[in-house]
């Protein structure tokens, strides 16, 4: 901002450069990178217009807090009369560090932009699954999407546009960006409360109609940082927003007080920088299970295995007492009446009995009969049911991410939203 001192804009940049750190290192523990490859991997066009929208905003918030710093070092501070020692206003720059100041604004006014478009989709993307009461429409035929298109155009379209137009100025110009956006970010921030009160019932109700254990920890996992996320969004989007209007108007007590210019600003930054971290972590969520080479199947396998080999061990459960040690023992009197007579070798292969059968002289041996104590009751049949079909949209029983919609609808079959 082109009134706050270099200490302000020093702490903006160092925040922004924690984002964009954080942000490299999240993404590559996440896939490394395949997320970003614009003509890999099998995500669809909506998830890579999300993630780019969401992505080029860190970079523009680096970029405008650099410049700012550097010229504010750059200028360092004077004695106003009447004012005493304060920043070096702009007006007292060098004609080149004053060009700077457009562009400098510029690129946050399209952060801001951008930063609108993933938040009101998140919004309408859980005001859908919540609200919706067919179980196969499309998000992309929903009024929800057709209000996320027309507040991201509105977004990316307008911010930029204040900047123009109000540039002849920097000090109404940043007052009206930061009022512009902080208005839009702060309704869409107070409209999530809504998500917030319903959401608990939510959760309630897919666990009845049987989501995964994973799903739901995810859906839990959401609503908690969005608990948290949206406190650091009121604190990024109220701090500037009293600066922008303050800054329209013919006095700024506000703005003319080097504390509050600082507290607000510094606030800001830090609400602004917390919330894109914790949009990062809900948009990419990564798996510490599978991060830990963690395999749930292959845990289930090793498990049935054994079983498999405990059940051959005991297999002498079910011979007379006292010859466990041979099941296949010559009980006293055998002769060609015995059914056993025509065993003839037993082999141990590959961890299984290999019994080499004859044709018994006496003709076909009988089967052999277990005691009673040993067989089995027979189970009654079970009427068959019609599998029961959930009562929740499969968005909500696949989650993985609120970026992930186009995904799940090119796995359930929708061609025409290709």
């Amino acid at each position: 901002m082109a009134h706050t001192s270099p200490t302000v804009e020093l702490v903006w940049t160092v925040l922004s450069v924690t984002l964009l750190v954080y942000l490299l290192t999240h993404l590559w523990n996440f896939d490394r990178f395949k997320c970003i490859r614009i003509w890999e991997g099998n995500s669809g066009a909506f998830k890579k217009v999300m993630t780019f929208s969401y992505l080029f905003a860190v970079p523009l918030i680096l970029t405008r807090s650099m410049i700012m710093a550097v010229l504010k070092y750059k200028a360092g501070y004077s004695f106003i009369p009447g004012h005493g020692i304060i920043p070096t206003p702009w007006i007292l720059w060098s004609a080149a560090d004053q060009r700077w100041i457009f562009p400098a604004q510029l690129c946050f006014a399209l952060a801001w932009g951008l930063e609108w478009v993933s938040h009101l989709e998140e919004l309408c993307f859980w005001l859908f699954l919540t609200r919706i009461s067919k179980v196969h429409m499309s998000w992309f035929g929903s009024v929800h999407s057709w209000v996320w298109l027309a507040g991201s155009i509105c977004g990316v379209v307008a911010m930029p546009c204040v900047a123009i137009f109000t540039r002849s100025d920097p000090l109404k110009s940043e007052a009206w960006i930061v009022l512009v956006g902080g208005t839009g970010s702060t309704l869409i921030t107070l409209a999530f409360f809504r998500v917030l009160w319903i959401f608990p019932g939510f959760l309630d109700k897919i666990r009845t109609e049987g989501a995964g254990q994973e799903v739901v920890t995810r859906l839990v996992t959401f609503h908690k940082l969005n608990m948290i996320r949206i406190a650091f969004r009121l604190l990024f989007t109220l701090p500037l927003m009293t600066l922008g209007i303050d800054g329209i108007r013919p006095h700024n007590p506000v703005n003319e007080s080097a504390f509050w210019v600082d507290l607000l600003a510094v606030s800001g930054g830090i609400g602004c920088i917390v919330s894109s971290i914790l949009t990062l972590i809900i948009f990419f969520p990564r798996s510490m299970a599978k991060e830990a080479g963690y395999d749930s199947r292959a845990r289930s396998s090793g498990m049935t295995a054994s079983a498999a080999r405990k059940i051959e061990a005991d297999k002498s459960f079910f011979s007379p007492a006292g010859e466990a040690a041979n099941p296949f023992a010559t009980y006293p009197g055998n002769g060609e009446d015995d059914p056993r007579s025509h065993i003839r070798t037993i082999e141990y292969k590959n961890s299984t009995w290999e019994i080499e059968e004859t044709p018994s002289p006496a003709g076909p041996a009988e089967p052999v009969r277990l005691p009673l104590q040993f067989q089995y009751p027979p189970q009654p049949k079970k009427p068959n049911k019609k599998k029961r079909s959930s009562a929740i949209h499969p968005l909500v029983l696949n989650y993985r991410s609120p970026i992930d919609v186009m995904d799940e609808q090119e796995r359930y079959g929708n061609p025409r939203y290709i």
